[in-house]
């Protein structure tokens, strides 16, 4: 079990087991959301993940029509982000986490639009883009909705 919290303690969270397909994020979006070269993330199934005190602190940013992003109102940071094309996960920021996982990120995602001055030399899997398998399962969960993947 894992606990997760914000900078200033007023929101925390509790997860059952290790996140899962934990990665390294480098695109745009993740680089400005953390104010670093990269977002790392894990999944966390929804009926393994619960809030212990502060949820009603929580900001949302909707950032399209797929993708919510929630932030401590007090203290700015990023915690975690939901997909309507994934509803039977979150996804943390592992950065959050109190205590170790048993693994870290298990590959890099869109190191195509990495920052220029990034130098990234570890051993796992790099990837343009999403991992194909991802993609494929994003449109088979958007299917199951009636949604397609642009």
């Amino acid at each position: 079990m894992h606990k997760g919290y914000c900078q200033c303690c007023s929101i925390q969270y509790r997860i059952i087991n290790d996140p899962f397909d934990c990665c390294y994020c480098h695109c745009s979006i993740c680089r400005r959301l953390t104010g670093s070269a990269m977002g790392a993330y894990g999944s966390v199934p929804k009926h393994e993940f619960s809030w212990i005190q502060g949820e009603e602190l929580l900001t949302r940013y909707q950032q399209n029509t797929t993708t919510t992003r929630l932030f401590c109102s007090s203290c700015g940071s990023f915690l975690l982000t939901t997909h309507s094309a994934d509803k039977q996960n979150v996804f943390i920021t592992l950065g959050c986490l109190d205590s170790e996982m048993e693994s870290g990120p298990e590959y890099h995602q869109f190191m195509g639009s990495k920052a220029s001055w990034e130098n990234n030399h570890d051993a796992i899997a790099q990837h343009d883009a999403w991992p194909e398998w991802r993609i494929t399962q994003l449109r088979n969960s958007l299917k199951k909705q009636g949604t397609k993947l642009t």
